[in-house]
């Protein structure tokens, strides 16, 4: 690779008058440009710019604002940037295989390369601003944002009789919007006590707004929730789905309600559904600070909401028997909630299951390892994330040994976690081969809890 880049940057300063009043009026404009080439795209199509703007803006400088508010400014900026693929994806060669007797065998790779692959876009625009109130005491900022990315470069799957199972080719877009907020603020403020707090709140949408020509859905990847490729989890984006849509079997459903057999068994149904998403709602950080003369008390909680996870830790664990809830039914048996076909399969009459059936017949068949809708567990934690306790020795003392500042205290992290599933931390992503597997729990390890002693200096 090589490239070259230009920058500009300009501030913009300027007093107007009005009258008897005068305003100053404060612009900033930031321009970036860079060209980058790539060896691993085909000549012609291997060059692609990165460009971006920024420009803000001090209102409170120019207008006069109602005096709570001390501070405001508004920012936008835009840019485009590119990105290429990994080498030799567009020019076919061959792969060696089996040996035939002592001669080399070689053949086709089962990708189909493509010599007009161009390079990959992503526009990104974002505007926010920044608000102080009460002579700073209170401050906002906020953050709005979308970044479309588009000419993806993907490998379609196509008919096999054409000798590939697959073909490059630049298609799809996707749309990400999101928010993001922070408000902090001096809560009590004395000569001895003290006490700060900031909140940050989080949230996007990534949507498929665009596949390829002739592509109704596309396989991004799987996981397997049981080894042997009987229970997997797809993840396929579909236009106007979202970004992390997870799919798999379930049971059948009759008016929302799962179908039972004459046997007061669940009724499965291969056919792949939506089992959810593994990206959350939103994230919200709560951070409290207290201070009380040389002793300093810092606690942070870390909420995620929302998020699917399927877990295979519930699907084994509740087949074999050995989790706390499969306790429910052993002695009298269970009755599955749904409903039952009391009439024949051409007149159907569906009433509530009243058949009664063995714990063991039951979660076997209702979390057999073929289904993943009955492993899901909502992703969402609350965790104490960070408590810190620090003493600040006194300026006289550490200015007589040569320090400007020392600091000594405790720090726990990791310390509470409170979520719907008692089996496994949700905030942890399965890795399976040399992947990263998100929205799917594969016998994670547990979570760690640390404690340690912290030493800062400043000199």
């Amino acid at each position: 690779l090589k490239g070259e880049s230009q920058v500009f940057n300009k501030r913009i300063n300027s007093v107007y008058s009005f009258g008897n009043m005068a305003y100053k009026h404060q612009l900033y404009l930031d321009l970036t440009y860079r060209n980058d080439w790539s060896s691993t795209l085909p000549e012609g199509n291997n060059s692609f710019g990165y460009y971006s703007a920024g420009l803000s803006y001090v209102a409170s400088n120019m207008f006069t604002l109602p005096e709570p508010i001390s501070f405001l400014k508004f920012r936008f900026s835009a840019a485009s940037v590119g990105n290429d693929t990994d080498p030799y994806q567009n020019a076919q060669n061959f792969q060696f295989n089996r040996n035939y007797g002592s001669n080399f065998r070689v053949t086709n790779e089962s990708v189909l390369k493509n010599a007009n692959l161009k390079p990959e876009r992503l526009d990104a625009y974002e505007a926010g601003l920044e608000a102080w109130f009460f002579k700073g005491r209170i401050q906002l900022d906020a953050s709005a944002y979308q970044n479309v990315s588009k000419d993806q470069i993907i490998s379609r799957p196509i008919s096999s009789s054409s000798g590939f199972q697959n073909y490059n080719v630049n298609g799809g877009k996707v749309r990400t919007r999101g928010l993001e907020l922070m408000l902090s603020g001096d809560i009590l403020k004395g000569n001895d006590f003290n006490w700060k707090s900031s909140v940050n709140f989080s949230t996007f949408r990534s949507v498929v707004t665009e596949l390829p020509k002739g592509v109704d859905q596309f396989v991004t990847g799987s996981a397997d929730v049981f080894n042997g490729g009987s229970n997997s989890v797809f993840y396929i984006a579909r236009e106007n789905g979202r970004v992390g849509d997870m799919y798999g079997t379930g049971f059948v459903k009759i008016d929302g309600e799962t179908l039972y057999n004459s046997n007061g068994l669940p009724v499965q149904d291969n056919t792949l559904r939506k089992l959810g998403n593994y990206n959350p709602d939103f994230s919200l950080g709560l951070n409290n600070n207290f201070s009380y003369k040389n002793l300093s008390l810092t606690i942070l909680w870390d909420w995620r909401q929302g998020g699917t996870i399927v877990s295979r830790i519930k699907a084994l664990g509740s087949t074999s028997g050995v989790l706390k809830e499969t306790l429910v039914g052993r002695q009298d048996g269970i009755i599955g909630d749904g409903v039952m076909n009391a009439g024949t399969a051409e007149n159907p009459n569906y009433v509530a299951n009243t058949t009664r059936v063995s714990a063991s017949s039951f979660y076997n068949n209702f979390y057999d390892r073929g289904n993943e809708e009955s492993a899901l567990y909502d992703a969402s934690y609350l965790k104490l994330r960070q408590v810190s306790l620090y003493y600040n020795f006194p300026e006289q003392l550490t200015s007589s040994i040569g320090f400007n500042n020392i600091k000594v205290g405790i720090v726990g992290s990791n310390l509470l976690l409170f979520t719907e599933n008692p089996h496994f931390d949700p905030e942890l992503n399965a890795l399976q081969g040399r992947n990263i597997v998100y929205g799917v729990d594969d016998f994670s390890y547990p979570s760690t809890r640390s404690f340690g002693i912290s030493l800062k200096t400043q000199f």
